[in-house]
């Protein structure tokens, strides 16, 4: 019968036991190091969800509007960022031009959409929530088609032998 390397190591020598001993402190701070990891990981997201939810409720409660393009905007304001590092192809920093540029974007998106779609919708919140999800997923697949797929037709699933883009 052939060796097995597990009953050749099965044995914990002095250098075996010498390895375990010098690795619990390390081991101990690495899981400490983790634990602290995950708690700032779960309060980063839980400010993001703190966030859009605070956003929602002071935009329906000051305007009776339910407006559902949140994760738009912020796509927008990513999408503005990508292009400004695009067109700037030097390795300095890019802050003080793309931060400025990605809030005035986001702005002149905001005040466009409220000016014509939400103006004429105020107070019928099931409108304004079908509206702005509506025109504004519509303008992140059009952000997403011209920056990442330049052109290329999209591959979308089959249903019923059929692909979803046909007529």
């Amino acid at each position: 019968m052939p060796p097995t390397f597990f009953d050749v190591y099965s044995e914990p020598s002095a250098v075996t036991r010498a390895a375990e001993t010098a690795l619990a402190p390390s081991e101990s701070r690495v899981a400490i190091s983790q634990a602290a990891d995950l708690a700032l990981d779960a309060l980063s997201l839980a400010s993001i969800y703190f966030l859009a939810a605070i956003g929602l409720a002071i935009t329906f409660g000051v305007m009776g509007v339910i407006n559902m393009a949140h994760g738009e905007f912020i796509m927008m304001g990513a999408y503005t960022g990508y292009v400004v590092q695009q067109l700037i192809p030097t390795h300095t920093r890019l802050d003080p031009v793309a931060v400025p540029l990605a809030f005035a974007v986001t702005f002149a998106a905001g005040v466009a959409l409220e000016r014509l779609v939400i103006r004429w919708l105020y107070h019928r919140p099931l409108e304004t929530l079908l509206a702005t999800f509506r025109d504004f997923h519509r303008a992140a697949t059009t952000g997403q088609e011209h920056l990442w797929h330049a052109g290329a037709p999209a591959d979308l699933p089959g249903v019923a032998g059929r692909r979803l883009g046909d007529q």
